[in-house]
């Protein structure tokens, strides 16, 4: 009887490490294979870094129409502090953190807004002899992003036909 109590209390302190261990281990198990998310999250973290460092680049630059939407240099930068963090947390976790997915589909969304926003800024500062052969690039990588978005609710799929498949 001894003998089975302390069997049992043992693997139960096994199965509460073992919890633990899972919580803290790290990356996520879905965290490889997203070097487009990660190249996009680490570059608007980087434009927040160089907006944090340069007081006036917006007002400028050729983005200088961003303020006259109402969107000035500060609510910018806490913009792009935000969704780079919470998108790069989201794609750390991913697969351990709960609704880790909809952090990235949210995050991956906004920063398609963040390109799109970018593109039309500089496209409507363009002119046709000068266009910004920017205003593509930004373009695509709004359209990227909606693709990111995508790819993380199939991604939550697999994992949760997985979880149905283990069970």
């Amino acid at each position: 009887m001894l003998l089975t109590e302390n069997m049992r209390s043992i693997n139960e302190r096994s199965a509460i490490e073992n919890k633990i261990v899972v919580v803290s281990s790290g990356p996520g198990p879905r965290c490889k294979n997203r070097r487009l998310e990660w190249y996009m999250t680490v570059t608007v973290i980087l434009i927040a870094i160089a907006l944090s460092l340069s007081p006036h680049a917006i007002e400028r630059s050729r983005f200088f129409l961003l303020t006259e939407y109402g969107i000035d240099q500060r609510v910018f930068l806490l913009y792009t502090i935000s969704v780079g963090y919470a998108g790069a947390l989201a794609l750390f976790f991913n697969g351990r953190m709960p609704y880790g997915y909809w952090i990235r589909v949210i995050c991956a969304g906004l920063r398609s807004i963040l390109w799109a926003n970018m593109a039309l800024a500089l496209a409507a500062t363009s002119s046709i002899e000068a266009f910004s052969i920017t205003v593509p690039v930004l373009g695509m990588l709004a359209i990227a992003e909606i693709d990111s978005a995508y790819r993380a609710l199939v991604d939550q799929g697999n994992a949760a036909r997985d979880a149905a498949g283990n069970r």
